[in-house]
């Protein structure tokens, strides 16, 4: 026999044996993983699976709840079973899976998704908040965000609250801003992430006047005159004090009486110390209310009657003369501006008249508000 010939076969006897010895399962490298998920004790259509959080190893469940993902590589793997709700609520579980071998996994049950109430209490610095109780068996915590958008996650919101027991479902968020939407959603968390987050809800705060007892209704008893306020008449004659016969809202208004003998003199009521905290610099504001006037004669009427607020150091932020020209009905002044930047450490409100008239006038003015719009 050609010695070549027996060299040749020799080879390829070699070869042939060394490929047959190789478990031809050692070769794979790819498998598949198969699985139900179920929500609130039913499998669960359209639930989301994913190995890795990766594009090609995401599947879908179908009718049954059912998915199939493949080419999933051997080793360690994470996975994450979530479930998203019509109200935008979801539920999530995260769990860690061995791959050697094609696996058929045990159901992937999902916890029922906590859902938040609508907002109540809503003050014009305050949101009070609940929300369903989580039934998961790991639960571990709630974590609750706030957001000026609708785009609320938990890398978008602000973290506001934590609470670590099961029935600690009410929040109430405090030093908010007035005239401000506030969205909120809470995430309930086990030892290794989330196990889901509510739907959002939002709320606006509501708006409050800067001045207090703006409509006179409140008295001390010390002074006789409207609570949170000063009264300056400068003792010429003229009176500026209560009147429980002529007002607009309410039970009682404040009464300029000013004699044409005090021409020339300033009569006013202010109050003071506005803490800056309350007002926001660069925002909208509008001061309101309503006055009255009775003169001894419409002719010749020359009177200076204005709402006047000022800063710490007496600077003019914003002051506006409501013009009489005859005796009128209660009539409505309304004034907005922009707060200036300002390094004011409080500020004054004055309503500031002065008559040049040759006539006896009475002033009235009643609820009179200082608001952000």
């Amino acid at each position: 026999m050609n010695s070549k010939f027996i060299i040749s076969l020799f080879l390829v006897v070699v070869v042939f044996l060394s490929t047959c010895s190789k478990n031809p399962t050692d070769s794979k490298s790819a498998y598949t993983v198969r699985g139900v998920v179920e929500y609130a004790g039913e499998r669960a259509e359209n639930a989301v699976v994913a190995i890795d959080n990766t594009m090609n190893w995401t599947a879908t469940t179908n009718g049954n709840g059912y998915f199939e993902i493949r080419s999933v590589s051997e080793g360690e793997h994470s996975l994450v079973a979530s479930k998203s709700l019509a109200d935008g609520s979801f539920s999530e579980r995260t769990g860690k899976i061995a791959v050697y071998d094609d696996i058929e996994l045990s159901a992937q049950r999902l916890p029922q998704a906590v859902r938040m109430h609508e907002p109540t209490d809503v003050t014009e610095s305050k949101i009070s908040l609940v929300w369903s109780q989580s039934p998961a068996d790991d639960f571990r915590e709630y974590k609750l965000y706030r957001h000026f958008t609708s785009g609320l996650d938990e890398t978008t919101g602000t973290l506001v609250h934590v609470a670590t027991e099961r029935e600690d479902t009410l929040f109430t968020d405090d030093g908010l801003l007035p005239l401000e939407r506030y969205f909120y959603r809470v995430y309930v968390m086990n030892e290794y992430g989330r196990l889901g987050g509510s739907n959002i809800v939002n709320a606006e705060t509501g708006n409050y006047t800067v001045l207090e007892n703006g409509d006179f209704e409140s008295v001390d008893s010390s002074t006789g005159f409207a609570s949170n306020w000063k009264n300056v008449d400068n003792n010429t004659g003229g009176t500026i004090e209560l009147d429980t016969q002529v007002f607009h809202g309410g039970s009682q208004s404040v009464r300029y009486t000013i004699g044409k003998d005090g021409s020339g003199w300033e009569f006013w009521i202010y109050q003071t110390g506005i803490d800056p905290m309350l007002l926001v610099e660069g925002a909208h504001y509008r001061i309101s209310g309503w006055c009255k006037l009775e003169a001894a004669s419409d002719n010749n009427l020359d009177i200076n009657f204005c709402p006047w607020f000022r800063d710490s150091n007496g600077g003019t932020i914003f002051k506006e003369f409501i013009q009489f020209t005859h005796s009128d009905e209660w009539r409505e002044f309304s004034y907005d501006f922009v707060l200036p930047d300002s390094n004011t450490s409080m500020y004054k409100f004055d309503l500031w008249c002065i008559n040049f008239s040759q006539a006896d006038i009475v002033i009235w003015v009643d609820d009179v508000r200082f608001e952000k719009i």
